[in-house]
């Protein structure tokens, strides 16, 4: 009898590790780097601890400065040509070497503040950096590129401009002036202001949030923020907390940063004590067996 309860006692530990509960998600934080308005761009995986970056390869565009992935873990980058043209497009960035893919030319005059892909439904929306006089909020068919006005933020000259939805689908966005956290209506374009962003101590005036994006592991909005004016500023990650306004410093990155996004992928199972219905199924199995087992026993005995 003692032996039989040692070997259910091992084949409950044994099945409870035959079925692993669910793959636990992971995200890769990517960052691109460019110099200057014609700088051409550089794709790096940042660890977000540190802030210490890896380099994956060179895009071949210019001025990747908004960049997103989709649901399938999909890069996409807004970014120009790199013929002399300064022709603005979305592409694609293969996440292993870096290497970006043209789609189309956007249409859109000018750089693309930042990217974001809506939850619900995929749709990818983009702010538009260039004010005339007001900056633009347009969504980008990422078939072809082409972009569709949702209309004017009621915004004007702002630096900074990191952009991103966030779990519940919320368009969040950072302007320098201010500087002000606006929440952005996905209809109309039109931003309305929701609080002051208290940033890092020590900054200078001119710092901004010229990246930002959502990561669904943490539930944090992540940014970039550039500590100067200049496109080769000082740049750090930092996390915004869209509830108090409160920019809180991660690390201090390498320089030069204008775009990130967080690409999440299932990572490997992890081997631990849960139980899946399969596996409830054969513990249930074992008892009746053992339980059939002793009353066989007991009645040989009585004989």
């Amino acid at each position: 009898m003692k032996s039989l309860n040692v070997f259910l006692l091992w084949a409950v530990f044994g099945i409870m590790h035959l079925f692993p509960s669910s793959a636990q998600a992971q995200a890769t934080l990517y960052v691109v780097q460019h110099a200057g308005a014609d700088g051409l761009s550089t794709l790096y995986t940042a660890n977000p601890t540190s802030g210490a970056t890896t380099m994956v390869g060179a895009i071949g565009f210019e001025r990747c400065g908004a960049m997103d992935s989709d649901a399938t873990g999909t890069l996409y980058a807004a970014c120009e040509r790199a013929d002399g043209s300064n022709t603005p497009v979305l592409i694609t960035i293969d996440p292993n070497t870096g290497a970006g893919t043209e789609i189309g030319p956007t249409g859109i005059n000018g750089a693309i503040g930042d990217i974001s892909f809506r939850g619900a439904d995929g749709t990818l929306f983009a702010f538009d950096a260039f004010n005339d006089p007001q900056h633009t909020l347009f969504t980008l068919d990422t078939g072809t590129g082409a972009a569709t006005l949702v209309g004017d933020t009621g915004l004007s000259a702002d630096g900074g401009n990191g952009m991103t939805f966030d779990g519940a689908d919320t368009l969040w966005h950072s302007a320098r002036n201010g500087p002000d956290l606006n929440t952005l209506d996905q209809t109309s374009g039109v931003a309305s202001f929701v609080t002051t962003l208290t940033m890092p101590a020590g900054l200078p005036p001119a710092a901004r949030i010229s990246a930002k994006d959502y990561n669904p592991v943490d539930g944090e909005i992540w940014g970039v923020l550039k500590e100067g004016q200049g496109a080769d500023s000082p740049s750090d990650l930092v996390t915004v907390d869209t509830a108090t306004g409160v920019v809180t410093l991660v690390a201090p990155t390498i320089q030069s940063l204008d775009a990130l996004a967080w690409v999440v992928s299932q990572g490997t199972p992890r081997i631990v004590p849960a139980l899946s219905p399969g596996g409830l199924v054969l513990l249930v199995g074992l008892f009746l067996l053992a339980a059939l087992i002793t009353q066989r026993r007991r009645l040989i005995r009585l004989r």
